[in-house]
C-alpha cells in the first residue's frame, strides 16, 4: 500500500540553474535604463529585442507580444494531485502590450500576466489604426 500511495503524489521541481529572467523586464520608462524605454525606444528595436508580435495593428501602431516563461516541472502520475493533465512543465504565459507614436516610438505599454484586466481589445481602444486578427499574422512586415 505505502508504494501506491508514493506514486501517486505529485513534486513540483523547479527549473534548475539561474532563474529565467521574464521578458518584461527589458521594457520601462524613459531614464529607467531599461533596453526598451518610453519615448526613446523604436518599433524596429522593440521587436529586435522581443522578437515578432502575436498581435498587431495595421499600421504596428500597437504590438502584442506573448512570451511563455518555463518556472518548473511538475512530476507524478496523471490523476490525483497532478489533475488530470498528469505531468509535464510549469509555464507562466505573459503579455506585453505596446502603442508607438506616428514616428514608430514607444509611447505607451501594458505588461502582465494574462487576466490581469486588460485585454489586447481594452488597449488599442483610441489607437487610429485597425485591429488585425491573430491568423492574420502573416501581413506583418515583422
Amino acid at each position: 500500500m505505502a508504494p501506491a500511495l508514493l506514486c501517486a503524489g505529485c513534486i513540483y521541481i523547479p527549473e534548475l540553474g539561474p532563474a529565467r529572467a521574464s521578458k518584461l523586464d527589458l521594457i520601462g520608462p524613459s531614464g529607467s535604463g531599461k533596453p526598451i524605454q518610453v519615448g526613446v525606444t523604436s518599433r524596429d528595436e522593440v521587436v529586435n529585442r522581443l522578437g515578432p508580435p502575436y498581435y498587431h495593428t495595421e499600421h504596428q501602431r500597437a504590438l502584442g507580444f506573448v512570451f511563455y516563461r518555463k518556472l518548473g516541472y511538475i512530476a507524478g502520475l496523471q490523476g490525483g494531485p497532478c489533475g488530470l493533465a498528469g505531468p509535464g512543465p510549469d509555464v507562466r504565459e505573459e503579455d506585453l502590450w505596446t502603442e508607438f507614436d506616428e514616428s514608430g516610438v514607444l509611447r505607451r505599454y501594458h505588461p502582465g500576466p494574462p487576466g490581469d484586466g486588460v485585454a489586447w481589445e481594452d488597449f488599442i481602444q483610441g489607437i487610429p489604426d485597425r485591429n488585425i486578427p491573430p491568423g492574420d499574422f502573416p501581413k506583418s512586415p515583422y
